[in-house]
């Protein structure tokens, strides 16, 4: 499955608009439009931030699933 998909997935899920989820990462919204629909592939700075705090998410995840609260 396309990247792009996946992160334009995510962002719905979680209620974002583009302009909203560019801001959280640091990026403007236009940059991120662009590499959501396809037009730019994305920076290795893009995808890092993303990596960085998808596998923050995914710890703390993991974190809650062993010492539930």
């Amino acid at each position: 499955m396309d990247k792009r998909f996946n992160l334009y997935k995510f962002r719905k899920k979680k209620g974002l608009t583009q302009s909203e989820f560019a801001e959280k990462f640091g990026f403007s919204a236009c940059y991120y439009s662009l590499v959501e629909s396809g037009v730019r592939k994305g920076s290795f700075e893009f995808w890092n931030a993303l990596r960085i705090a998808f596998l923050a998410l995914s710890v703390n995840r993991s974190a809650l699933n062993i010492f539930p609260v």
